[in-house]
């Protein structure tokens, strides 16, 4: 699942994959990722991918965020 939102992200912004920048925050988001996928608990039964949609809805905002931000302090300067 959390591959599946850094891909979608970067889908959404494509348009930006030429600056090295862009490459950084993703790296960035998916290194954000690990303590969420090393610290809950998968082999819980009552997590499934309906329940941990929130979570996913919660990672995806974040990481565009972070993409977005990143560009907007970028063109000020």
């Amino acid at each position: 699942m959390c591959s599946g939102i850094v891909t979608m992200a970067a889908r959404v912004r494509w348009d930006l994959r030429n600056h090295i920048w862009y490459w950084v925050v993703l790296a960035f988001g998916v290194l954000l990722q690990v303590p969420l996928i090393v610290l809950i608990p998968w082999t819980n039964g009552k997590l499934n991918y309906f329940n941990a949609l929130p979570i996913a809805v919660l990672d995806y905002l974040v990481l565009y965020g972070c993409i977005k931000l990143v560009e907007k302090l970028l063109k000020r300067a």
